[in-house]
């Protein structure tokens, strides 16, 4: 509803070395990893929030990041420029740089003291830690699809509003994320961490797995 400038077609954002992206996350800026759940689960810088290319990229970016915040993105290579651009096509301009991660997750050795992996949580082991009533489960998936079941106990708290409603979260306890596959809530748990939430995991498979085994068919 407000002008905008226009977004120029032939704005390209720089490559970052190593010392440049260490620098960017030491001043807090927001790093978005654009990989796969599973490319970043295995190894991510930390402090980064994955927002995997190969889903809603732009319209999930938007939620994790303010309109006009400063972006440094890590990406396959090629994927980059097209990255920048989606995310400015919601007026989300602020990308400044990439890093390029091969698909076999080599990251710079400059980096390897930042690198760590993502935990998941499998459905056996989320019975055992909520019978124990050992872990606090979100669940991040919108009120529609709630209305088609839930897991008892989980705290709602859609994605889209989790960034403004992180006094929400409860503490105290270990924190499962879920949604109904696996891709939002690899980028909920990653923006929890983000944001200094310690010992957070993701449900792998989301509600669907959970439903397999819980859920009269």
């Amino acid at each position: 509803k407000r002008m905008h400038p226009l977004l120029l077609q032939d704005r390209t954002i720089p490559e970052l070395n190593p010392e440049q992206v260490k620098a960017e996350l030491e001043a807090g800026t927001r790093v978005l990893d654009a990989r796969s759940v599973d490319d970043f689960a295995a190894g991510h810088l930390r402090g980064s929030v994955n927002v995997g290319f190969d889903g809603r990229f732009a319209e999930t970016g938007g939620m994790v990041a303010e309109v006009g915040e400063k972006i440094v993105l890590i990406t396959y290579p090629g994927d980059e420029q097209d990255a920048a651009v989606r995310l400015a096509r919601i007026g989300s301009d602020g990308a400044a740089g990439y890093l390029n991660v091969d698909r076999d997750g080599t990251f710079p050795a400059e980096l390897a003291g930042l690198i760590e992996a993502a935990p998941r949580t499998t459905v056996e082991e989320l019975d055992r830690l909520l019978a124990a009533d050992a872990v606090t489960l979100v669940d991040i998936r919108n009120p529609g699809e709630r209305e088609f079941g839930t897991i008892p106990g989980a705290v709602p708290i859609p994605l889209a509003q989790l960034r403004a409603r992180l006094d929400q979260v409860p503490a105290g306890k270990p924190i499962v994320v879920h949604c109904a596959g696996g891709w939002r809530s690899s980028v909920a748990a990653s923006l929890l961490r983000a944001q200094g939430f310690e010992n957070v995991t993701d449900l792998l498979g989301g509600y669907n797995a959970w439903a397999e085994s819980h859920v009269p068919a």
